[in-house]
């Protein structure tokens, strides 16, 4: 049977195999990271009494991430009586200290300031800088007055568990602090939360990497790697360092599998929850004339339509169903939805068939067993049946067809490379493009279509381009116009000469493109219909360059990276290829993990696309992957943070 038919009815269905995730224990990491603030908190000596409150005040922006690791019962535990954020600071009277919890600048600052100011020194005020206090932080506390009153202590989270096999460090600017803005100071962060990840699981064996920032990051684990204990047997053996530059495509494209579309057009928050809108409507008693002589009645009618907001829980750690289909096409899913549906109302018939007075008491009592888990099952589905509806209101539309036809014609347009048809595919996207902006789409959809255009095709026709820009300041206004000027410094937006641009014999040398139709041969055609089916769930044909390199790198067991093929492909790509082999007694097997690190952010498609390595491949082979990121994103607010 197809994996994509089977129900979560059994165990066999949410296995790793099935869903792609593999299955790495964090319980000691969350645990260590959870000791690492207390300790911080402990330092601080707080006199707890009776009759005395610490209040806890957190940066909006960690909240997510906060949650994922710390629960309110740990907190109390620890003395501390009220949790709230910087825009709702208020304290009772009983409060005597307070501690805040943030990633410093200069708005929390100023509120931190006002804030005394109010309060006088009646209360004790201490700082947990994430991940630490850099020199211009520094500056603002002690313009501000602030250095003598607060107690600052560094807490960094490092990787924040987000699913069985991916971490997230959250920071949301680093890409364009890092790539735009050459800013490195956050690299040494990074490199400390591998060391730290070793200490616990082991150290790599192997470093490979892409692009300069990763480079930088190796060094820096290079430089530590001596702070490691010895472990006998190590659960990490490859570690692969990725820069978000080497193909930012994927992160601009529209992402098809069930959690990509989720995240792109709800948006997950912290891999928790989803808020979707909702119509009500708002209904009165009206009193209406009928058109006879006969009296006036009331009637229920609309009298308006509201927005209402609902949050959905989303996890990936508690959700079965959402386990199997995350990685899968979205147009798989109703199907999957039916399936078990199916399955779960034929378990409630055969309960109901089930004669009590036949069976024994061990019978009865396995019988009854079954009915909180169906009960759970079904919950499950009504909830995706829900996100299910909502997406199929967006994903029915024209305007969402067209978007992933025109992103798809000029990938392979820059595969195959047509002499003329470039320039021609072009223009095309331009008038596109330009229609959405008469129209005031959305202003980060059109973006990304320019991106992607400006880093794919050819633009002959520079004029077309320029008229473009001029359309899209008239529209969405004259603010705007930072906007594309941060994209242009960034390499998403210019001309034809992009230091980012990916380049036809690139697409060629990795294949990046299946498609049914380019192949000669009718077995060929077979061969390329198998792929494509295995891949479409990611991206409608186009397999992004990164998941290209690292099937490449780790198919081969004898050379593995050390491989002139793949180094000779890799040359296309101006930047940094590297390969270090790191002294360790440790020993390696087929638990052993390969982490994939994206510097610079990765989507939920992207992972997915790895994932679908594991099923190709199989266990053992090089791809039991757990993946690693600065910071999970999606194309709009990659833009966003630029």
């Amino acid at each position: 049977m197809n994996k994509n038919n089977k129900s979560f009815n059994n165990e066999e269905s949410v296995s790793p195999e099935l869903t792609g995730s593999v299955m790495f224990d964090t319980t000691d990491w969350i645990k260590l990271k959870t000791l690492q603030l207390f300790s911080i908190i402990d330092s601080f000596k707080i006199s707890l009494f009776l009759d005395e409150q610490v209040t806890l005040v957190i940066d909006r922006q960690i909240s997510g991430p906060f949650s994922l690791i710390f629960t309110l019962q740990q907190l109390n535990e620890r003395g501390i009586n009220n949790l709230t954020y910087f825009e709702d600071l208020k304290v009772t009277d009983k409060t005597k200290s307070i501690i805040f919890l943030c990633r410093p600048r200069l708005e929390l600052i100023q509120k931190i300031s006002q804030f005394k100011q109010q309060k006088q020194n009646s209360l004790k005020y201490y700082l947990i800088a994430i991940p630490n206090l850099d020199a211009s932080s520094n500056y603002l506390l002690e313009s501000e007055g602030l250095l003598d009153y607060l107690k600052i202590e560094s807490y960094d989270f490092g990787f924040i568990p987000y699913d069985n096999d991916l971490f997230s460090m959250e920071i949301g600017d680093f890409y364009s602090r890092c790539f735009v803005e050459n800013d490195n100071y956050q690299l040494n962060s990074i490199g400390k939360s591998f060391i730290k990840l070793q200490q616990l699981y082991g150290p790599f064996k192997t470093i490979v990497g892409k692009g300069s920032k990763s480079l930088i990051i190796s060094e820096h684990i290079e430089q530590f790697q001596t702070l490691i204990p010895p472990i006998e047997q190590s659960k990490l053996k490859t570690l692969i360092l990725i820069d978000r530059t080497v193909d930012l495509i994927p992160l601009l494209c529209t992402q098809q599998t069930y959690q990509g579309l989720i995240d792109e057009e709800i948006k997950i928050s912290n891999s928790q929850s989803i808020i979707i809108e909702k119509d009500v409507e708002i209904r009165e008693q009206v009193l209406v004339s009928p058109p006879t002589q006969e009296p006036k009645k009331f009637e229920e009618r609309v009298i308006r339509i509201e927005k209402e907001k609902k949050k959905l829980p989303l996890s990936p750690f508690t959700d079965l169903f959402y386990q199997q289909v995350k990685d899968l096409s979205f147009s798989s899913v109703p199907t999957m939805l039916y399936l078990n549906a199916q399955s779960i109302s034929n378990g409630m018939n055969e309960l109901k068939k089930s004669n009590s007075q036949l069976l024994s008491l061990p019978e009865i009592k396995k019988l009854l067993s079954k009915i909180p888990d169906v009960n759970k099952k079904q919950q499950l589905l009504e909830l995706h049946t829900e996100i299910v509806q909502e997406l199929l209101k967006r994903v029915n539309s024209d305007d969402f067809h067209q978007k992933i036809s025109i992103e798809f014609e000029m990938l392979f347009q820059m595969s195959n490379n047509f002499i003329g048809s470039n320039g021609n595919t072009a223009s095309s996207v331009l008038d596109f493009i330009e229609n959405l902006i008469i129209r005031k789409k959305p202003m980060y959809q059109v973006l990304r279509l320019l991106s992607i255009c400006c880093l794919t095709v050819t633009i002959k026709d520079q004029k077309q381009y320029q008229n473009i820009l001029k359309s899209f300041i008239h529209v969405y206004g004259i603010q705007e116009m930072t906007t594309l000027m941060r994209l242009e410094k960034a390499g998403l937006l210019g001309n034809n000469n992009l230091k980012f641009k990916l380049s036809s014999q690139l697409f060629k040398n990795f294949n990046l493109i299946i498609n049914e139709n380019s192949s000669s041969s009718s077995s060929s055609k077979d061969n390329d219909s198998d792929k494509l089916k295995e891949y479409d769930q990611v991206y409608q044909g186009y397999i992004p360059l990164i998941t290209r390199i690292i099937e490449e790198g780790q198919k081969n067991k004898q050379q593995g990276w050390f491989n002139k093929s793949l180094e000779s492909k890799l040359n296309c790509i101006d930047q940094p290829f590297f390969i270090k082999e790191l002294q360790t007694t440790s020993d390696y097997d087929l638990n052993s993990f390969t982490m994939v690190m994206f510097v610079g952010g990765v989507s939920f498609a992207e992972i997915s696309s790895l994932r679908t390595l594991k099923k190709k491949y199989g266990r053992g082979c090089g791809y039991d992957f757990i993946f690693g990121t600065t910071s999970l994103i999606n194309g709009d607010n990659f833009l966003k943070n630029l």
